[in-house]
């Protein structure tokens, strides 16, 4: 695979520390269980509750904070996890038809478009493919040319029931490769972060109350991002496209 794509993952957290724990340690499902995110695996079927990154870019209304992460090292540093060519929790309430359908129909769809996460490359090199401008066009959010991951992955899964999914929905919802991963996201190839401009002096601090994490908040800053989620995708689009 010739573009070295970033993996993202936003999130909200309310201090500082918190932020440092994501940061060292990885993040973990949300725990509350009334929660959009745990409403949705539930009406899909996905136990346990799951942590999401997506390939190339992210939304910020999926979070205020963000991280970004190296794409292969991260499928090996994942024990388990599977990926799905488009937001599983718009299959809910935003990507058509799908949404329209019940639930065991949704469930369905989503077992057919769900594979183990040791398979990205094969499925990368399918779709987008390994053509630079095709590349960019992911990373831009653009329609795909085909009609829906029954045409883009039919070299290896031919059997792919014939939905129309990028031509029904304008959002790139509908194509972006999502991971999911049980109980902790690792952040072991973490590239870059990004936080509200309000929490980053306080982010600063936790070095000054805890002496022994100070090299740690040190080696992070070199990696912050300014500006929030925006300027953190903005920032990298480029550097995950083939030359």
């Amino acid at each position: 695979m010739g573009a070295r794509f970033l993996w993202f993952r936003a999130f909200n957290r309310t201090e500082a520390e918190q932020l440092f724990d994501v940061l060292s340690k990885g993040d973990t499902p949300n725990p509350n269980s009334d929660c959009t995110t745990q409403q949705n695996e539930r009406t899909l079927g996905i136990s346990p509750p799951h942590v999401y990154a997506y390939l190339g870019k992210t939304l910020p209304s999926f979070g205020k904070f963000g991280i970004s992460l190296e794409m292969a090292g991260l499928v090996t540093s994942v024990p388990e996890g599977q990926l799905s060519p488009f937001d599983t929790g718009g299959l809910v309430e935003h990507i058509h038809p799908i949404c329209e359908w019940d639930e065991e129909e949704r469930r369905e769809y989503l077992g057919q478009h769900s594979w183990d996460h040791r398979a990205l490359e094969t499925l990368l090199d399918t779709w987008p493919g390994n053509d630079p401008a095709e590349q960019a066009a992911y990373l831009d959010g653009d329609r795909p040319k085909m009609r829906g991951p029954h045409e883009a992955l039919a070299d290896i899964s031919g059997d792919l029931p014939e939905v129309e999914l990028w031509v029904e929905n304008g959002s790139w919802r509908a194509w972006v490769w999502e991971l999911r991963v049980p109980a902790r996201l690792p952040v072991d190839t973490l590239a870059f972060w990004t936080c509200p401009p309000d929490v980053f002096p306080a982010f600063l601090r936790l070095g000054d109350h805890k002496p022994a994490i100070q090299p740690q908040i040190l080696e992070l800053v070199a990696r912050y991002v300014p500006g929030g989620l925006g300027q953190l995708i903005a920032k990298l689009r480029d550097k995950q496209v083939s030359i």
